[in-house]
């Protein structure tokens, strides 16, 4: 999500379970951070006592009684890159910095996110060692929007599969093609197996590349039946950073042609076991992209 294509703002959501980021390149894309509460290493959250009352009075909509408590604003997007890329640079220092600084122990880095009430300033800051960087930003007033929707329970196609063996694929689809990427998902038939297909043409010609249903590349591969959609080509260039960021990579489509990228990204807080999604301590950047179709 850190591509400066993406529209000024973001809607940030804190809620118990965690924190959620969504942001839009236009009204193709869409793009969702999650990063839940076990990938801290504290995280609390105490939402304000009328936080049901004040959201009833911002929605057009009747509110969902089981709804969790939650508080939601806006934030720009490419200020929060920034702080977040002087942060980066303290991790990592490159020369022209002391010996001091350059020997500091990422242990010893500690970056703390704090939202004291609602309407003040989200704060971010960065211990390093007996230094202290600080930021306050700006948010605005967000009540809940619009987004677009996967319906899991219409999901027509599913690949897993390592994102290292997805990435130079996607990186090859980016440069060589124009407009469209094709996504085609093959099922397993009496004389072939199962296979995820990639295609885009360019001026010098077709780019095609083929996974195969295969435990050493797919993790999960599920496909009754031939799945073909058209996606913008500039959707995967939104989705690239993610992707070279993330350990393993969901591909899914919808039996309306919505395409699902998730995104697993795995930190020291991952754990090998967890009971569910949000304990796990891995982060998750999905991207949704509505199909070049009229199925829609």
């Amino acid at each position: 999500m850190d591509d400066q294509r993406f529209t000024t703002l973001a809607r940030m959501t804190l809620s118990q379970s965690g924190i959620e980021v969504v942001t839009e390149a236009n009204q193709i894309v869409q793009a969702h951070a999650y990063l839940y509460a076990s990938i801290f290493e504290s995280y609390e959250f105490e939402p304000p006592e009328n936080w049901w009352q004040r959201e009833a009075e911002r929605h057009d909509f009747d509110m969902d009684e089981t709804m969790q408590p939650y508080i939601a604003f806006e934030i720009n997007l490419k200020t929060l890159i920034s702080c977040m890329a002087v942060f980066e640079s303290r991790q990592h220092p490159m020369g022209g910095l002391s010996t001091a600084r350059a020997s500091t122990d990422p242990k010893d880095l500690r970056l703390e996110l704090v939202y004291e009430r609602v309407g003040e300033p989200l704060s971010l800051r960065m211990h390093d060692g007996r230094l202290e960087t600080s930021f306050r930003l700006r948010t605005l007033d967000s009540p809940l929007s619009f987004e677009m929707e996967f319906s899991p329970t219409e999901t027509t196609a599913q690949v897993i599969m390592r994102s290292d063996q997805l990435t130079p694929a996607f990186q090859e689809l980016h440069t060589s093609g124009d407009a469209v990427m094709q996504l085609a998902f093959h099922p397993t038939q009496p004389t072939s197996s199962g296979s995820l297909h990639l295609s885009t043409e360019g001026h010098y010609g077709a780019t095609e590349i083929e996974y195969p249903q295969d435990p050493s590349v797919t993790e999960k591969f599920q496909c009754t039946h031939t799945v073909s959609h058209a996606y913008p080509m500039e959707s995967v260039g939104y989705m690239l950073p993610a992707l070279r960021h993330s350990t393993k990579t969901s591909i899914r489509t919808d039996d309306a042609g919505m395409l699902s990228m998730q995104f697993m990204v795995t930190n020291e807080r991952t754990m090998t076991r967890p009971t569910s999604v949000s304990s796990s301590g891995n982060a998750f950047v999905d991207f949704l992209c509505c199909p070049l179709d009229n199925r829609l």
